[in-house]
């Protein structure tokens, strides 16, 4: 887990902010010279219940589904932009870490666009599967990513959060 690498933890400990901050900046500069783009979604559970009726909340397959759903159309909104402009037709093999809180409800959302052939087209799905995050090296940069990404943003959490909401409580329908 990513605990093992945390600052000032294990061989790291002795490391000077300084030296810490060259080297993380450093492996960011290799992940994102090797990252085309990254997605993701994120619900706060809470909200999830507060605007979800039950029978919203079973349609989406729970948080997880639903934040799997909205990851699918955005990457396949992008994929038709890119084609549209001339670009290569794309497909996206989907990989999530093995172990995952919703894991059903993401592997149920995929196998139910997945088998609707318009929307397998629409949402680029060639295939889903969950890999060990310790060994698939993408899903450990993709960690980093994201732990980088939330560690700037502690400054205007609640603006982003209110935007959020908006967001969630229009899915919902509210």
């Amino acid at each position: 887990h990513m605990r093992q690498f945390a600052h000032s933890v294990g061989p790291y400990k002795y490391w000077s902010e300084a030296q810490r901050r060259i080297r993380v900046g450093h492996l960011i500069e290799i992940i994102n010279a090797h990252v085309v783009t990254s997605y993701g979604v994120a619900i706060p559970g809470d909200l999830f219940d507060a605007y979800f009726s039950g029978k919203a909340k079973a349609f989406c397959g729970g948080a997880y589904g639903l934040a799997a759903s909205i990851n699918f159309s955005e990457v396949g909104e992008d994929l038709r932009h890119i084609e549209e402009g001339g670009g290569p037709e794309g497909w996206v093999a989907y990989v999530f870490e093995s172990g995952t809180a919703g894991f059903g409800q993401i592997a149920k959302v995929f196998q139910y666009n997945e088998q609707n052939e318009v929307e397998k087209q629409r949402l680029h799905l060639l295939s889903l599967r969950f890999e060990n995050k310790r060994q698939f090296v993408a899903l450990q940069a993709a960690d980093i990513l994201v732990r980088m990404h939330h560690a700037g943003r502690h400054d205007d959490h609640g603006r982003a959060f209110a935007a959020g909401e908006k967001r969630l409580s229009d899915a919902a329908g509210g």
